[in-house]
């Protein structure tokens, strides 16, 4: 815990680039957790937020959000004006490594070292950089970074691999920190969904997504095509009728809510329902009326989780639920690692099902093993996650540390 300044009254002013507000619960969920964490180690802060869209942020969570102005000079005027003020500038995720939009993050990190501010990847998560522009430019905001911490292995090595001459730190993701809830509202969904004496199971469902929308924005490769959406969408019926024939009710929980056609988890859940033979098992959580924090506290009311989603992964750990993964990127193009990364790291690598191939029998299998020792699951997640949450604690630690050279006054 930080001590008080030596001047109690002064507020340092840390600026956060995230990418909450582009209706990603994931990302509004890891900028909650880094503001929690922040606020932790170093309570005098001051924090404002870059976002995809100030006005809901700043209206769904009470936070402090920089407006978004229309023109270009209007926003370039914005950033100036903020990192002058600045003590810290902070880029958060999920993933700010990735392969698209490197000249405006050298802009970026360019006017902070022509200010002479400190910049900070924070728990960062990295996909593989593999155009002329962005090896060129990446190692070079790397180098230009007051400090750079990562949140996974697959991450370390993408960076590591680039050579920016600045020492890369594995910490854990921020996210860890953010604080599950559930509210009387979704105690009285819940129930209706399960009833209340008895309760029956719950079981949640997540996917990754399913547009070259998306993963063309990281600059990932990869071609969704129609035939692997509707692949991917029969397979996952045929597991929740499983599911709902052998285990308990379906809650399918969406993450991305967007109105382009397949990145809203939404109408994809729905599309899956309607080639399910147990209709009536299966429901949708109304992710866009919950806040990040709400998500997890649905997720920690569940009896297991089917997940291709990373940080439904993390919200299930969260509350020792039990889990089985499914590694929804093409591994072959060098993303889906990291989900396997961190059923590593909450000693469940076991319980990994690939998208690739579409092993029905496996994803059965292990949802089974899953579900006959999901209070074993339980023991075994709740030390990982302390031991996780430690990790990630390092990253506001290190950001303190920053503070303290650049205004020398944190004791």
């Amino acid at each position: 815990m930080a001590s008080p300044s030596k001047d109690a009254n002064k507020i340092y002013n840390i600026y956060i680039w995230c990418g909450a507000g582009s209706g990603h619960t994931a990302d509004e969920g890891i900028l909650l957790g880094v503001i929690a964490s922040l606020n932790k180690e170093i309570p005098d802060a001051r924090i404002r937020v870059f976002c995809t869209d100030p006005e809901y942020t700043k209206r769904k969570y009470n936070i402090e959000t920089v407006p978004r102005l229309k023109t270009v000079w209007g926003r370039v005027r914005a950033y100036i004006k903020a990192f002058r003020e600045a003590d810290l500038i902070i880029w958060s995720g999920g993933v700010p490594f990735y392969d698209s939009a490197h000249l405006g993050k050298l802009f970026l990190f360019g006017l902070a070292r022509l200010l002479g501010k400190p910049i900070m990847f924070y728990g960062a998560g990295a996909f593989p950089i593999r155009s002329k522009r962005g090896r060129l430019i990446t190692p070079l905001i790397i180098k230009w970074s007051s400090a750079v911490t990562v949140r996974d292995k697959s991450s370390f090595e993408v960076l590591r691999e680039l050579k920016g001459r600045r020492e890369v730190v594995m910490t854990a993701d921020p996210a860890l920190f953010l604080p599950p809830t559930l509210s009387p509202r979704l105690e009285k969904e819940l129930d209706a969904i399960t009833g209340t004496s008895p309760k029956a199971p719950l079981i949640g469902i997540c996917t990754g997504s399913l547009s070259n929308y998306h993963w063309g924005l990281m600059g990932v490769p990869i071609d969704v095509s129609a035939e692997l959406i509707s692949h991917t969408k029969s397979y996952l019926a045929r597991v929740a009728d499983f599911i709902a024939s052998e285990l308990g009710q379906v809650l399918f929980i969406p993450f991305f809510i967007s109105s382009r056609e397949q990145v809203n988890d939404g109408d994809i859940f729905k599309d899956i329902i309607e080639l399910m033979e147990r209709k009536d098992r299966a429901t949708i959580t109304d992710s866009a009326r919950n806040t990040a924090q709400e998500l997890a506290g649905v997720i920690g009311r569940l009896d297991l989780l089917l997940s291709g989603r990373l940080h439904g992964l993390v919200n299930a750990a969260l509350s020792s639920v039990p889990m089985v993964a499914i590694e929804w990127e093409l591994s072959g193009r060098g993303v889906g690692s990291r989900i396997r990364d961190f059923m590593e790291n909450i000693g469940q690598e076991n319980l990994v099902c690939t998208l690739e191939g579409f092993n029905y029998d496996d994803c059965l299998a292990k949802l089974s093993y899953a579900w006959s020792h999901r209070d074993l699951i339980r023991q075994e997640i709740k030390p990982k996650v302390e031991a996780l949450k430690e990790k990630a604690a390092l990253n506001a630690r290190i950001a303190r540390e920053l503070l303290k050279q650049s205004r020398g006054a944190i004791q």
